[in-house]
Order: structure tokens, then sequence, then C-alpha cells
């Protein structure tokens, strides 16, 4: 009896094995088939897009050098690092003033790099992450996505 038991068990366990390997050949192949689409609610992010809008108008800002769009897209008080210290920015004319200290070329590298795709976006309780070093974070104050938090350089 326990022949046959494990005879019938290991049929249909290679049958499921069989098949399991064949769906992740299939998904291998077509990338993005079976992917849901990105869920920011949690955070109060209604929708893929405005994530993308904000990535999109943050990186064009900074690459032209454009210090009060920036400024336009950041949360007030801002808790920034300048110089190893914990500075609280308080409004958008701080920000401007102090732009080259909180937004170090390595912190501009890394929004420049930010991929706009889904899968290039990771998000969690603190927000958006812009960049891939945790270093900016956003999340929506109103109705946009704004600058909440810019950690360590």
């Amino acid at each position: 009896m326990t022949q046959s038991v494990m005879k019938t068990w290991t049929k249909a366990g290679a049958r499921r094995l069989m098949l399991g390997l064949a769906v992740c050949v299939v998904l291998a192949a077509l990338p993005g088939v079976c992917l849901a689409k990105a869920d920011y609610s949690f955070i109060g992010v209604k929708s893929e897009s405005q994530v993308t809008q904000f990535l999109t108008r943050l990186q064009k800002a900074v690459a032209a050098g454009d210090r009060q769009a920036v400024a336009k897209m950041v949360s007030y008080p801002l808790m920034a690092v300048i110089d190893g210290q914990d500075v609280e920015i308080a409004a958008e004319a701080d920000f401007v003033a102090r732009y080259d200290q909180i937004l170090t070329e390595d912190v501009r590298a890394g929004i420049l790099a930010q991929g706009l795709k889904a899968e290039d976006v990771f998000v969690n309780k603190d927000g958006v992450m812009v960049g891939d070093s945790g270093r900016i974070w956003a999340l929506p104050d109103g109705k946009e996505l704004r600058i909440s938090e810019i950690r360590g350089q």
C-alpha cells in the first residue's frame, strides 16, 4: 500500500513540478504579461501616472538647474541633512538659498537616473523613493506629490 501511495504522489508531484516550471518559462519569456499595475494607494497616491508626472517634472527641473521649480515641489518644513547636521528648511526661499547644500551633485545624479516605469519605482510606508539611495522621499501633500524628506548625503 505504501508503495502505491508513494508512486501516485510522485507522479502527481512530478506533474505539478513540470507545470510550475512551464509557467515560469512562459512568464520569463513574456516579461510584463502578468505584472499587476503599481498600487500606491496605501500612501495616498491615486494613480501610477501621478508618480510618473512628479518624477518627470522633478527630473526636468533638476536637469535645467531650476531651483525655484524644485523648491515648489517640496513640502515645508523640510528636514534635510547639511554637512552631517539635521536642518529644518522652513520655506522655498530657504531651500533655494541652500539648494547646492541640500541637493548635492550625487543627489541630483540619483534624481536624474531614476527610471519612470513602475518597476523602477520603490514605494513603502515612507513614500515614493526618488533615486536608488533612499535619500529623497516624496508623499502626497494635498492632490500632488511633494518631496517630504531629504536624508543624509
